[in-house]
């Protein structure tokens, strides 16, 4: 099976640069030895605002040659290390055209990112992938999708900060939000969540803010009453389990002088290895 291990340290979505020295510092801590691709990502940029999104024409740019990455690639499976958030819009996104919207999007993150360029308070792309690939949003960015999510193959995991608007837009749409005490009890309320979906094929995608800032400070928009790194494993390698994961992406992670987290090379380990299994 055709796997890729990608690395797309986009940072601009976040209008600071922690997602790509964080990147950089990953990529020494856990990915030495493994083949990867490099996605191009300037390192300057304006962050002015455009069409309500800050660093627009970067992101824009950016997302452009990660598609054509992975258009030339082909891979049947992806692992992805960010960058911001904005970051795994690449890979879900061709998954879901892959795999013909056969594919349910666990979403591990603190924040729904359900934002719109019209709806987000900050601009912060970031703020707003999830929304793109449910094909709403900028136009351009929008049209660079080859098939849109539908809502009903969404569950969300740990999310606990929400906008207004993301607020009713998961309400509209009866999206599944799986709480932190679900998540710490155990894998059956997730599992039942994505069963529901009727996807055979999973993306998990893992902002680490998800997780408690007491036990993981490593990321830049902490929310307390995070999950523990535990039940994040414990959870994933049960959709593992359970049904075929084409994607797993890890994002948001800021330098951490150096400390190294097993837990963060267990993910990685199961992400790089997505190709070998079955």
């Amino acid at each position: 099976m055709q796997h890729l291990n990608l690395v797309f340290p986009q940072w601009q979505g976040n209008t600071e640069e922690s997602p790509l020295y964080g990147a950089l510092e990953f990529m020494g801590l856990y990915l030495c030895g493994l083949p990867i691709r490099l996605a191009e990502v300037s390192e300057s940029c304006c962050l002015s605002k455009e069409a309500g999104i800050i660093a627009r024409r970067e992101i824009v740019h950016q997302l452009n040659s990660c598609f054509a990455l992975l258009k030339e690639s082909n891979p049947e499976t992806v692992f992805t290390l960010g960058g911001g958030c904005d970051a795994g819009l690449t890979a879900a996104a061709y998954l879901n055209a892959k795999y013909e919207g056969n594919l349910c999007m666990v979403w591990f993150d603190a924040h729904a990112d359900l934002n719109t360029p019209e709806s987000s308070p900050s601009g912060m792309f970031c703020g707003m992938p999830l929304r793109v690939l449910v094909g709403e949003g900028d136009a351009e960015i929008v049209n660079m999708l080859s098939k849109a999510f539908q809502p009903a193959q969404l569950v969300l995991a740990g999310v606990r900060t929400t906008d207004k608007s993301e607020t009713d837009f998961i309400s509209a749409h009866s999206i599944p939000v799986i709480s932190k005490a679900e998540l710490e009890q155990g894998a059956e309320e997730l599992l039942e969540a994505v069963k529901k979906t009727g996807c055979d094929n999973v993306y998990i995608h893992i902002d680490l803010d998800v997780l408690d800032p007491g036990i993981f400070p490593a990321t830049r928009f902490t929310e307390p009453g995070g999950i523990s790194p535990e039940a994040l494993l414990t959870q994933v390698n049960a959709l593992n389990e359970k049904f075929s994961v084409k994607g797993l992406g890890i994002f948001e992670y800021a330098p951490s002088d150096g400390k190294f987290y097993p837990w963060l090379a267990q993910l990685v380990k199961l992400g790089s290895s997505l190709g070998l299994k079955g």
